[in-house]
C-alpha cells in the first residue's frame, strides 16, 4: 500500500503517501471530516508532471460550495533529494490553504528542494490572509532577500515556529531577524537560524540580545551556532552574565519575577553553559517545566532568592500573618525531579515537593519577625490596638471632611454672593 493512515481513538488523523499518490486516496481525503495532517514522503513528482498535477488537483481543488477536508491544518512535503517542488504543483496546495483563513497552518518543506517562485507563493499568500504557525524550509533557499520578504509580510506575527536551518543569510539577514524578535507583536516561540554561510559568534549573540531586550519575548527555543569560544574564559563571562540577567535577574523578588520565564534552549552552547553554571542550569530547567508563570515565579524565588546568605527580609516584616505559612513553604520546600524510578512511586522525570533544608533562611525570617505573629494569629490585645488605631484615623478623616463641607457652605451663602455682586 502506498499510503498509510494514523488513527487516534478510532478517528483518522494523519495520512502519509509513500512513493506515489494513489487515486483511491483522493476521494477519501475530500470526504474526510477528521483528517488533520497530510504527509508526502519521497513522492516522485518530476517523473510524470501531468499525472502529479492531476492527483494534486483531485485532492486540493475546491469550489465555493465544496470545502474539502475542513479539519486539515498540517502539510509536510519531503521529496527525493534530486526532485524539485515546482511552482505549479505547490501553487495548488497554497491555494487550498488560502481558502481556510481561520486555520493556523503547519507547513514543513525542510526536506524539499524548492523551485523558483515557491517562497514568493508563501509570502504572497501570507500577505493575502494566510496564517502559518509553523514554517520549515531548507535554509539553502533562504537568504537576506527571502527572510526580509517573509518577516515583513502582513501575517508574519502568526508564526510560532520558524526553521531555516543551514540558511544563506549574512549580517543583513540576521539583523532583520533580530529586529523581528525584538518586536512586542512577535509571538514566535521556536527559531532555528543556524547559518550555512558563517558560524560567526557575533550573529548568534545578536539574536540572543534581541530576545533579552524584548521583555514580552515568547521565544522558548532558539538554535544557534556557538555563542562564545569555549577555550576562552574571557569570552564566556559576558555571555554568562547576560543570561543570568535575562532568565534569573538578581537580586530582589520583583526583578526575578520580571525575568524571562520562556527561554530554555539556546542551541549548541546549552549543554556547556549548564555544566559551567549551576544558576543557568537551574533557571533553564525551571523555564522548561510545563507549569504556569506564577509557579515559575515561586520556583525562582525559592531557588535564587532565599538561598542567598544575605537576602533582604524587609519585604516580609509587615506581611499579613495569613501569608506567612506560604512564605515559610517557599523557604523550606522545593520541586525535585525524580531520577531513580521505584515501584509504587511516580515515574521518572516527574517533579515532587521536597524539603530542601534552607535552615539559614528560616532563621533569618524568625530572627527578624515577631515570633508570636509568625506562627499564629495576633492576640486579642493586638487586634484591639489595630482597631483603635483605625478608628482614630477614620475620626480624623471625618473631621477633615466636615471642615471642608463647612467652608464650602460658607462660600456659597447669600451674604457672600451679595458681596461679590456689589
Amino acid at each position: 500500500m502506498s499510503f498509510r493512515l494514523c488513527s487516534k481513538n478510532g478517528v483518522n488523523k494523519t495520512i502519509t503517501f509513500k512513493d506515489t499518490i494513489p487515486s483511491d486516496a483522493c476521494q477519501f481525503i475530500r470526504n474526510s471530516t477528521s483528517l488533520k495532517r497530510i504527509e508526502f514522503h519521497q513522492i516522485d513528482i518530476g517523473s510524470d508532471d501531468r499525472t502529479t498535477y492531476n492527483y494534486l488537483s483531485a485532492i486540493f481543488r475546491t469550489s465555493e460550495y465544496n470545502i474539502v477536508c475542513p479539519t486539515l491544518n498540517a502539510i509536510e512535503i519531503a521529496l527525493p533529494r534530486k526532485e524539485l517542488l515546482r511552482r505549479r504543483h505547490f501553487g495548488i496546495i497554497i491555494d487550498f490553504m488560502k481558502i481556510h483563513p481561520n486555520t493556523l497552518w503547519y507547513l514543513d518543506l525542510s526536506y524539499t528542494t524548492l523551485g523558483d517562485g515557491c517562497i514568493d507563493l508563501v509570502v504572497d499568500a501570507m500577505n493575502s490572509g494566510l496564517r502559518i504557525g509553523t514554517l520549515k524550509m531548507r535554509g539553502e533557499f533562504v537568504g537576506d532577500d527571502e527572510i526580509e520578504r517573509l518577516l515583513s509580510s502582513d501575517n508574519a506575527k502568526y508564526i510560532l515556529e520558524l526553521d531555516v536551518n543551514s540558511n544563506k543569510m549574512t549580517r543583513i539577514g540576521f539583523g532583520l531577524l533580530s529586529s523581528f524578535l525584538g518586536q512586542d507583536s512577535t509571538n514566535i516561540e521556536k527559531v532555528d537560524a543556524r547559518s550555512q554561510v558563517t558560524s560567526d559568534i557575533e550573529y548568534s549573540r545578536l539574536l540572543l540580545e534581541a530576545i533579552s531586550a524584548n521583555k514580552k519575548s515568547s521565544v522558548k527555543s532558539i538554535c544557534l551556532r556557538k555563542l562564545f569560544n569555549e577555550d576562552s574564559p574571557d569570552d564566556l563571562k559576558p555571555i554568562v552574565a547576560m543570561l543570568k540577567n535575562m532568565i534569573c535577574k538578581p537580586p530582589d523578588i520583583k526583578s526575578l519575577c520580571k525575568s524571562n520565564h520562556q527561554l530554555y534552549n539556546i542551541g549548541y552552547s546549552t549543554p556547556f553553559l549548564k555544566t559551567h553554571s549551576q544558576v543557568i542550569r537551574m533557571a533553564l530547567e525551571i523555564n522548561e517545566r510545563q507549569v504556569s508563570v506564577n509557579q515559575k515565579h515561586r520556583m525562582k524565588i525559592r531557588a535564587f532568592y532565599f538561598t542567598q546568605a544575605d537576602f533582604d527580609i524587609k519585604p516580609f516584616l509587615d506581611m499579613d500573618v495569613e501569608l506567612m505559612p506560604s512564605v515559610l513553604e517557599l523557604v523550606t520546600m522545593s520541586k525535585e525531579c525524580i531520577t531513580n524510578e521505584q515501584e509504587g512511586r511516580l515515574k521518572r522525570d516527574n517533579y515532587v515537593s521536597a524539603r530542601n533544608g534552607h535552615l539559614g533562611g528560616i532563621y533569618r525570617l524568625i530572627r527578624n519577625c515577631h515570633v508570636q505573629e509568625l506562627f499564629s494569629f495576633p492576640s486579642q490585645q493586638a487586634i484591639m490596638e489595630q482597631q483603635e488605631t483605625r478608628i482614630s484615623e477614620l475620626e480624623k478623616r471625618v473631621e477633615q471632611l466636615t471642615l471642608q463641607l463647612t467652608n464650602s457652605n460658607d462660600s456659597e451663602s447669600p451674604n457672600n454672593k451679595r458681596q461679590r455682586s456689589d
